[in-house]
């Protein structure tokens, strides 16, 4: 592809995230007390060349926007009507999800990822039968969180539930994108984009609980301290289908108040909510002063049952090349997290992180490695 028709293309796809930013408010047809207030901005970029490599997933992007606390005069039918599909899907599954309910503070946010798969010889142009196929993936997510303290016990959770739509194959762009990065940092080409999974609606619901345990009973006081957060959770759809459990260990000097690093393939740290009426809790040092300089280590350790991975499976909806899939997966992240005090109270935030996978499939070699970086702001 030319450069001219590269730059219509991400032209559009920018067009379209700045419309999405500029319309998260309420709707001028209906009337709304009140409008989303942003929280925080995070841009992340997955990518397998610090580690020699460039197959398998080997590149991944998001740039996601995070609401900070809803407040009880939310409605979300004020919302764009084209966010409105993806949310009565998620209100179908939980009646409850934007109400106003006791000891939970919620936050929505919204995200688009691009991420790209390719077999390990891209030099080849012919269909490689024993490796995985080229696949491209261009998404939306609109997500809400649900942070619940419980008033005896002091612990916290954080339940999450995203809906995801988008397009699988050649108008997700990735050959495009891969291809013309190539030719800038004069790599050769990958020559086998012409064998990509084909044209397909994308479609899948997450749902993610977390809960954490630390040594002062989530006070969160200043200081040099360490945290434990307990994942587990689902995805369902032709995107990917499975189940997922791990855990996460934080250690440093004032730890965020959050619930951790989101290490999903083109996923961002979708700030949680903070703790309902912090503002008038009587618990000392509930939460220490946001515009301290945070910075800390983490391990994290997944391991997932998958019944589907479109990237691996190919097409639902119409015959394509495959692998053989391998159903248990495991994925361990070593990494480090900043938040920097830049003015006032916000903080400029920035995470990288290094990420094996276990074998994917009965074709890999090898293990799978990438680096995840992460910037962001937060509010």
């Amino acid at each position: 592809m030319n450069k001219k028709n590269f730059s219509k293309k991400y032209c559009l796809f920018f067009f379209l995230f700045f419309f999405i930013t500029d319309q998260i408010k309420a709707n001028d047809q209906k009337k709304c007390d009140s409008n989303l207030i942003l929280k925080s901005t995070n841009f992340k970029l997955d990518n397998d060349y610090f580690n020699g490599t460039d197959n398998n997933y080997t590149n991944g992007i998001s740039v996601e926007l995070s609401s900070n606390n809803l407040d009880e005069n939310f409605n979300e039918s004020c919302l764009l009507k084209i966010f409105q599909p993806q949310i009565s899907f998620l209100k179908f599954l939980d009646k409850k999800l934007f109400d106003n309910e006791i000891n939970y503070s919620k936050n929505i946010y919204f995200r688009i990822n691009q991420s790209m798969f390719t077999p390990e010889n891209t030099k080849r142009s012919d269909l490689i039968t024993d490796d995985r196929p080229y696949a491209g993936l261009l998404n939306f997510n609109i997500g809400l969180n649900k942070r619940f303290k419980d008033p005896v016990s002091s612990l916290q959770s954080l339940t999450t539930h995203q809906s995801t739509i988008g397009i699988i194959g050649p108008y997700s762009f990735t050959k495009s994108v891969q291809n013309n990065i190539h030719n800038f940092l004069n790599i050769s080409e990958s020559k086998g984009w012409g064998n990509q999974l084909k044209s397909e609606p994308a479609f899948m619901y997450t749902f993610e609980k977390k809960k954490k345990f630390d040594e002062n009973l989530n006070t969160y006081k200043s200081g040099i301290a360490h945290d434990t957060i307990f994942i587990y959770g689902t995805k369902v759809g032709n995107i990917e289908t499975s189940l997922m459990t791990g855990v996460e260990i934080r250690y440093g000097l004032n730890i965020s108040n959050d619930f951790g690093i989101f290490s999903s393939k083109t996923g961002c740290h979708a700030a949680s909510p903070d703790i309902k009426n912090k503002d008038v809790c009587t618990q000392e040092n509930e939460l220490f002063e946001n515009n301290l300089l945070s910075i800390y280590g983490f391990i994290l350790a997944e391991g997932k049952a998958v019944a589907r991975d479109f990237s691996l499976d190919g097409n639902l909806l119409r015959k394509s090349h495959h692998v053989n899939r391998n159903p248990y997966q495991a994925k361990f992240s070593l990494g480090i997290n900043s938040e920097i005090p830049v003015f006032k109270n916000k903080k400029l935030q920035l995470t990288a992180m290094q990420i094996i996978e276990t074998k994917e499939f009965e074709e890999q070699r090898k293990n799978e490695k990438y680096i995840s970086l992460n910037i962001g702001f937060v509010f």
